[in-house]
This record gives C-alpha cells, structure tokens and sequence, in this order.
C-alpha cells in the first residue's frame, strides 16, 4: 500500500507540472483581455453618462464584444438616485421614450438619401471668361505705368474695336478667346493698346513686343467668380431646388408583424409590416396581398410593400411572406344521436336520426351511409353502448347511444299472453302459466314434534301447466307451544289442506350446569343465584396514596339477571405508591383492574394529562417539556436589511409543548436565499422537521455605516460619517438621507420593453463587471474545498454621476 501511494503522488506531481505551465500562459493571454475589457467597460460606461440612456443597440454591442473574447462574464448595472431630505418618500421616477411603431437608430446621410444630385462646383476660379459655375463677372481696377508714344498699336493684334473712354479688346487666336477691358486717356485722342499674342489669364500683361499705354492712368479688367447659387456638398434637383434628404421614407426591408395567422373562410388577415427605413428606423406599414380567402387550407401569402424601396431615387417593391391557415366557416363541433335509448329484438337494428352540429349554430340531418355505428352485435342480448362517429373536413365528433337487444317472443296458445324465449332460442315454456297454482299437496299428512318445534313437512304446488314445485312461502295455524293434538291447516296460493299434528310437551337442558327443566320454567333454578362473572367500573383507578378506592362491582348470574354488590374484596391497597393490577373477587367471579397510587408529591400534566412525579421532574411535565412543536426566528440585526455576499444575522428559537422556549445555536438551514441577488427574499429557515419564513432585503450597501439603533447608511465620498439620516429631525433639505437604487434585471426589463431606459441627470451609475473565473487553480477548489476563496477575483468596477 505503501508503494502504490507514492506512486499515485508522483502521477499526480507529473500532471501538476504538465498543467500549472500551460495554465500561467493562458493567464498572461488573459490578463491581456482584462485590459482590452477594462478599457471597454469604461468607454461603455461613459458612453451611459454622457448620453443619459441606455440603447439595446448601445447594450447588445458592449455585450457582443465580452462573448468575443471567450471569457464569462457577469455585469452589474445600477441606477442610484439620491434622495434628499426635502424628499424623505419620493418615489423614482424617469422619463422615458415609447413609441408602439417606431425605434429610432442613429443614421448619416448619403447618396441613397437624396432624390437629386450632389453638387460639385465646376469651371475654374480667377478666369476671365465664363465657365462652368464661374459665371458672375466682376471688374476690378489696377493703375498703369506706361511710356510715350500715348498710342501704339501692333500691327499683329487681331480683331480690334474701340470706343470714346473704353477700349475693350478682343483678341481671338485658336480656340481660345478673351475679353479685355481697358481704358486710359491722353491727350485728345489717347488710345495705347498693343499686344502680339492672345493670353488665357486674367490680367492684361505687358511682356509684349510692341506696347504703350498712357502713363499715369488706370487699367480696368474683369474675372468670373461662382455664379451658380448652389453650395457645393450639397443636393439639387434638376431645377436647381435644394433637397432635404428623405431617407426616413425609403423602406429597405419588411417582416410580417403577424408571419402565423389563421382565419375564418372569407374572414381577411392582417397585412401589416414592420418597415427597416434607411435610416435605421421601424415602423408599421401597410401592404398589398396575394391572400385567396375563399381557399380553405394552408396559404404561404406574399405581403408587397410598394414606394421609395433601396434608395430614394427608386419606386418599387420590398416583399415578404406569411403562414395562413384559413378554417372553415361551418366546422363541425358536435353530432346529436337521436333516440338515445331504445330497444330491438334479437337479430334486428336500430334505427337513429343523427343531426350534425356546426360552430356557427346551423345543423343538418345526415343520411344512415354519412356515418359510422360501432360496437352493435343484434345477436347479443343485453344493454349495448353503441359509438357513433361522423367525419367532415378531417374533423371528426363521436356520440354515444345505448340499445338494449331483447330475446325473440312467442305466444302462448294456452294464456295467448308473449314470452321470452331462451338466450340460445330455445322454448322456456309460458311463465305465465307456469305460475298459475291450481292446488297444493302436504307431505306428510301426520307428524310427531316436541313443544317449540317447527313442522317438518314439504308443500308441493300444482301449476297450470302440471308441474309440482316445492314452495316455501306457505301459511298455518300450527301453535308450537301448545301440547297435544292439533288440527293444523296449512294454505299456499289460496288453496288450503289439514293434516294431524301431535306436540309433545318440551324440556330445556341448562347450558351451564347441564340441569333438565321444563320449558314452563323461565330459567335455570339451580342457577338462579350463581354469578358466573362481575364487571368493575371504572377498571382503571387513580388515587392517591392513603384514600379509598371508589368502585362499582356489578355481579351477572347463569339465568342471566345482574346486580350491584357491595361485600367484593381487593388484594391490593393505597398504602404505598405504585402502578398494580388488582384482582376484585365476589363469590367464585374474579375480574382485574389497572390501579394506579399517586404520591402525595405527584402532579398531572394539564396539557397530556401525564401524571409525573415533581420532585423528579423540576422543569414539569417529561413528555411536553421535552417535545418540540415549532420555531420563532427574528432578525438580530435590528433591520431587515442584509449585505449583498453576506447571511442574515438571526436567531432561531425552539418552542416546546409546554409553551416555553429555547434558543438554537446550530442545527438549522436558510433555504430559497440568494446572498447575491438584490431585492426582497422570503427565506425559509428550517430546523429539524420545523420551518417558518422571514423577509429580508439583500441591498448594495457600497461603504455603510450602522447607527446604534440599527440604521443603515451610507457614508460620504471622502469616507466621512454624514451622521444617521434616519435619527435626524430632517431640517436639512439638501442632505442625502439614502438611495434610491433600480437594480440590473429592473433595468433590462425596461431597456428591452420600450427600446431604451433612461438615466436622470444626477443619478448615479454603477456598472461591476465580475469576471468568472475559468483556470484550473479555481475548478480545483471547487472541486475540493467547494469554494473558490484563493482564487483570482476580477472585477472592473466604473460609474459616476449622469450628466
């Protein structure tokens, strides 16, 4: 044994050293994963305190990315509202945001959204001639410099024209064409221009081989600026009309709002849809139908929406399909058989009115090949329940009639009265004639008893059809005390015959003493005065020592009379006390009671009426001072208020028979509790075969203080006593006296019920992530020590106030 144990701990040394390596790797990788969560807890909850709601979308993404990394996880969201001392009884409200049609979901706008174009602005800016958007013309000044001769123009220049004051120049080469406007003055007729080529700038340049312009003067030139009124990014129609994007009327899909629905034949279905827009939102629409009412049976209908589907720039359809079951209108509920009870004879059958009755109230009549007749056989004589069953649309109603098959008949030729025949069709012969008495015989017609005898003759009866048959129910005058002769007639079915009957006169033998006397004689004369037993009452005594017995002894004689005597003995008496069975002798008779002699230090239970001894029992009766009936339990903490993670402080008290009471130190269980679950808990604390329940509140206490009377509160943020708001007078209104906390299962049940639940500005958030704990060091204690005290503990812990 030895040697095997060593061996079983160096298996297990291998296996640890195997085990514990790999699990340190998957740690590293998890505490990598805990930073990733703890960074994402923190983003979700200030996502919460920024926005002041919490979203399913909002929600299921944060919950989404904790199944992501394989890790289990458990998530603590609580909503704390403090409540001041102006508001000692407010109770918490929020505002919340319901639509029965409608959710709404965040959406940035594109293309898809826009029936028209987005505008990008075309052409080229500082151009001197118009283009694409560029269209506004807009002239501009710029003062010259120019050298003598005042006019010169270069014979090369192309196209000029001029007038008084304004030269304007339009030099035209190629493709290409702009127009210059420029003027200066000098002298009386000052005109300079030159220029050899035509350039596609904006500015009249001067780099030309022949030039000259007035010196001093200014020059006038023009660019093209944005001119189209749009706004580049943004949408137009063909009109030049802004548009405003309409994505919350384009339907990207549609799912039934009833995709089962079964209906009445000719009855319509509901073709109603929820509409995916392209925005995000849902909401209710109607549809068109393929939806045959008159088809009874099982309809696969295609409900089309019809309008702006995919983006705003298409008309068409979105579809989806629906389950519908139509039903008859007449369906069949019940059959009626009528009669329900009848009665045929052998080899004969029934004949019934069956009546189909519909869920619609109307009825039918149905043909005898319509329905069905099970469990009739005509040659079984007898009460036979018969199943009729009809079958219309698959749907199939039974109903029951009882018919009883009667024997075939015949007639009497003798009475002319019917019988039954045999079951097997045989001739029993006319009853009726059968019971007819046409005489009587007396067997014998002379007999000898002793007195008190019956007579011992046989009365045959003559039947009409010649049959004798004993009979018993007949009649006489015989007198069974009278001795001697007797003429005795004896009569039967009015008939009468008298035969000769001699009594002798009869002796009683005494079934005690075996003495012969008379019949005369009442009883026994030698018995008369022999008791042959007594009884005692009451045959179980209670005295106390040193008193008298009370008894009633009854003595009862062989000829059966009774009475009270008074000369009976006991060997027994009430000197020392004692259980005894005692004999009471009268005569030869003995009889036994169970007597019981108190001390005079005894006492009787006035609850089981036990009869103890005092001295030998200071804490009273044995039996209910020591017999359970049921426990009291309280609460020790002063309130009902109990730690979350921790038991309620109670004390368990064991109620006896004799009402009083002991205090429980162990032995007892708290059933149906959840240390970790917040809220109201009815707890069933059970001692041996004894319970009762008790409420507590499990409650987030955070950092809580108790006063000495028992008030839970909590502390301040800097850890400071605020002092018990529940001893104060409450004359300081913008005090916290407690908080009002809506826990997570509150919170979900909102969130997923209306779509969103809202957190008020100055509430508090809690969100505790506690992650479960998967390594082997942890499943090794559970495994072991059914707990998990030394494993890691991981929790991310983040809130703050609403704002």
């Amino acid at each position: 044994m030895e040697y095997l144990g060593r061996l079983i701990a160096a298996f297990m040394a291998v296996i640890l050293i195997i085990i514990f390596p790999l699990q340190y790797i998957a740690q590293l990788n998890s505490e990598n994963i805990d930073i990733l969560v703890d960074d994402r807890t923190h983003q979700f909850t200030e996502n919460i305190r920024g926005k002041g709601y919490l979203d399913c979308q909002m929600y299921e993404e944060y919950i989404a990315y904790l199944a992501a990394t394989g890790e289990k996880y458990e998530i603590d969201i609580q909503d704390i509202r403090p409540v001041y001392g102006e508001e000692p009884v407010a109770t918490t409200s929020f505002p919340l945001s319901y639509s029965k049609t409608q959710t709404l979901s965040t959406h940035t706008h594109h293309d898809d959204c826009y029936q028209g174009s987005k505008h990008l602005h075309s052409g080229s800016s500082n151009q001197t001639y118009s283009n694409g958007c560029y269209t506004l013309k807009n002239s501009k000044n710029k003062t010259s410099y120019c050298s003598s001769p005042c006019r010169t123009i270069d014979r090369n220049h192309h196209n000029v024209s001029q007038t008084s004051g304004l030269i304007e120049w339009t030099c035209s080469n190629g493709n290409k064409h702009v127009t210059i406007y420029y003027s200066c003055s000098c002298g009386a007729s000052g005109y300079n221009v030159a220029g050899s080529v035509c350039h596609g700038g904006s500015y009249f340049y001067h780099n030309y081989d022949y030039y000259s312009y007035c010196p001093g003067h200014s020059t006038t030139y023009s660019v093209y600026e944005l001119g189209c009124g749009k706004t580049e990014g943004k949408y137009y129609d063909n009109h030049g009309n802004e548009l405003s994007p309409i994505c919350n009327r384009v339907v990207s899909s549609i799912e039934a709002t009833n995709p089962v629905q079964s209906v009445d034949k000719g009855s319509p279905i509901i073709t109603s849809a929820i509409a995916t827009y392209l925005d995000g939102h849902r909401e209710i629409v109607s549809c068109s139908d393929n939806y045959k009412p008159d088809i009874v049976g099982k309809q696969t209908v295609t409900l089309t929406y019809t309008g702006l589907v995919g983006d705003a720039k298409t008309t068409g359809t979105r579809s989806c399909t629906i389950d519908v079951t139509v039903k008859p209108v007449n369906i069949l509920s019940s059959i009626i058989v009528e009669p329900y009870i009848q009665s045929i004879e052998k080899y004969s059958y029934p004949s019934f009115t069956v009546k189909a009755i519909y869920n619609d109230g109307s009825n039918k009549v149905l043909d005898s090949s319509m329905y069905k007749i099970e469990g009739f056989d005509p040659a079984y004589i007898g009460l036979q329940n018969l199943t009729i069953s009809y079958t219309e649309n698959d749907i199939t109603k039974t109903a029951i009639a009882q018919v009883t098959v009667k024997p075939l008949q015949k007639d009497c030729p003798a009475c002319n009265k019917s019988y039954d025949l045999n079951m097997d069709d045989t001739d029993p012969g006319c009853p009726y004639c059968r019971e007819i008495i046409t005489g009587i015989e007396v067997i014998p017609d002379y007999v000898e008893v002793v007195q008190g005898e019956s007579l011992p003759i046989t009365v045959l009866g003559k039947y009409g059809d010649g049959q004798r048959n004993i009979v018993d129910q007949w009649t006489s005058n015989y007198n069974t005390e009278k001795p001697g002769l007797q003429i005795v007639t004896v009569e039967y079915g009015g008939y009468a015959v008298d035969i000769t009957v001699w009594v002798e006169e009869g002796h009683i033998t005494c079934p005690i003493c075996g003495y012969h006397y008379p019949q005369s004689e009442n009883t026994c004369p030698d018995c008369a005065k022999k008791p042959v037993s007594i009884t005692v009452s009451p045959n179980e005594v209670t005295v106390m020592q040193y008193d008298p017995i009370p008894l009633r002894v009854t003595a009862y004689y062989a000829d059966g009379s009774s009475c009270i005597v008074d000369d009976w003995t006991i060997d027994k008496d009430t000197s020392i006390p004692g259980s005894y069975l005692a004999t009471i002798s009268y005569q030869e008779a003995r009889a036994i009671i169970s007597l019981t002699v108190l001390s005079l230090s005894a006492a009787e239970c006035n609850i089981c009426g036990t009869i103890y001894e005092v001295t030998e029992n200071p804490m009273g009766c044995p039996i209910c001072s020591k017999e359970p009936v049921g426990i009291e339990v309280y609460l020790t903490g002063g309130t009902n208020l109990v730690p979350i993670g921790t038991l309620p402080q109670i004390a368990v008290i064991l109620i006896f028979r004799d009402d009083h009471r002991e205090y429980v130190k162990e032995g007892f269980e708290l059933n149906d509790f959840n240390p970790y679950k917040p809220g109201p808990q009815t707890i069933r604390v059970t001692y041996k075969e004894f319970s009762t329940d008790i409420v507590v509140e499990v409650v987030n206490i955070l950092d809580t203080i108790t006063c000495p009377r028992g008030h839970v509160y909590y502390k301040n943020d800097d850890g400071s006593d605020p002092g018990c708001p529940f001893c104060h007078n409450w004359e300081e209104p913008n005090k916290i006296l407690y908080f009002d906390i809506t826990y997570t299962t509150e919170i979900l049940d909102k969130l997923y019920s209306i779509g969103r639940y809202h957190f008020q500005k100055g509430n508090y958030i809690s969100v505790i992530l506690i992650k479960k704990d998967k390594s082997l060091l942890y499943q090794l204690q559970r495994t072991f020590f059914n707990t998990s005290l030394l494993g890691r503990k991981k929790r991310f812990k983040y809130g703050g106030e609403v704002y």
